[in-house]
């Protein structure tokens, strides 16, 4: 049997977080939304039900003990010792490497921020940044900045960022702010939304051209900088992300852009729901690579054919883990542990059923947990 517990697994996207400023109860973790009442949901979902019972063994508890005294325990543990029980669960999740996008949480949307060197100093392991590139761009405007000033200063914080920073990669939510249906827009365009933004910042969608804008400055820099572009797609928190316009199919013009087509661009979430469409568009277009954070926390007993789905059409070699880990550290322990499981029983299945042989396997088990993102970014990790 095709063994992947001796690999060790770079996670290619996650966040930072304070355990301090994380006050919310450890269910409410357990799913995308931020809707009241959604923990009591979670408690049913087989992704929590799944995490419960392997966090029962790390924790030395009978099978038989009840969610609450699961959840007791591991309080107390937490709460006694942050720093040994987040290095005990992400010893056992087998993590060499974290990407963190240092853009969330931010003061806006989570109430708090964190600097990275603050957040790397408290992991136990090597962690390399994540610039949001719509953060930069939001954290500039005022009503007292000219169109003009505006491009200027944009442009020299964002080098600015990656010369201090030197991050791994660029970000943009742009599926959260407006759409993924990103195009290219004249001057006259950016500067017009760039004026209704500032009269309402509370309208993002009338002013999408300076959100594109936003994206086609990050791939500008992606280029120049040789670093990859990590766009979300799929789903994420509701009520905030309309998922119709996170399907990464909406992009398009975005891919057929010449300009483009210089960056290596990584879908994240595997574009859940449209996992299909995700496979279809990786496969086709050399430049893309496919990311499977989230769905490795969220899709409990699904991760398998979603897994399946990618790996029917996209390049093996194009598949790159991720946690989307953030808050509380059993969210980058449980991905990791439902990844090794999926994966071993995917490629098992392959070879059982003679359609590669296990050096063939073991390769691609390899390449999804680890060496793909050496690839990707190599030179930068």
């Amino acid at each position: 049997m095709l063994d992947l517990n001796q690999v060790k697994i770079i996670d290619n996207h996650c966040h930072p977080y304070l355990k301090e400023k994380e006050a919310k109860d450890f269910r409410s973790y357990w799913s995308t939304s931020l809707l009241e009442g959604a923990a009591l949901n979670n408690m049913n979902t087989m992704t929590y039900k799944m995490m419960l019972k392997s966090l029962k063994s790390i924790l030395d508890l009978h099978a038989s003990a009840d969610e609450e005294t699961v959840v007791a325990r591991r309080n107390d543990l937490y709460n006694d010792d942050p720093d040994s029980y987040t290095s005990m669960l992400l010893n056992e999740a087998g993590l060499e490497l974290l990407m963190a996008d240092i853009g969330f949480p931010s003061v806006g949307f989570a109430g708090y921020s964190i600097r990275f060197d603050e957040f790397a100093g408290s992991m136990p392991l090597p962690i390399k940044p994540i610039i949001r590139v719509d953060n930069v761009m939001l954290d500039l405007i005022n009503p007292d900045l000219s169109f003009k000033e505006f491009l200027d200063v944009f442009d020299h914080t964002l080098e600015k960022e990656i010369s201090t920073q030197n991050p791994v990669a660029l970000k943009t939510v742009i599926a959260y702010l407006v759409s993924l249906e990103v195009k290219k827009c004249t001057l006259r365009e950016i500067e017009d939304s760039y004026r209704k933004f500032q009269a309402d910042p509370s309208d993002m969608f009338e002013a999408a051209p300076l959100f594109f804008h936003a994206v086609y400055t990050a791939v500008e820099k992606c280029s120049k900088h040789n670093l990859p572009l990590q766009i979300h797609t799929g789903f994420g928190n509701a009520p905030f992300l309309n998922v119709v316009k996170s399907n990464p199919a909406l992009l398009f013009h975005f891919l057929n852009d010449p300009e483009v087509h210089n960056v290596k661009v990584v879908l994240l979430h595997s574009g859940y729901p449209y996992v299909r469409e995700t496979a279809y568009l990786v496969n086709n277009y050399p430049n893309l690579w496919v990311d499977i954070s989230q769905v490795t926390q969220y899709t409990s007993v699904g991760l398998d054919s979603l897994l399946t789905d990618l790996l029917a059409m996209a390049p093996v070699n194009k598949i790159l883990y991720g946690s989307d880990g953030l808050g509380i550290p059993e969210l980058f322990w449980w991905p990791a542990i439902q990844i090794r499981r999926c994966l071993s029983n995917i490629l098992n299945t392959f070879v059982e059923q003679d359609l590669v042989d296990e050096h063939s396997a073991l390769e691609i088990g390899k390449g999804i947990l680890r060496d793909n993102a050496l690839d990707l970014y190599e030179g930068l990790v």
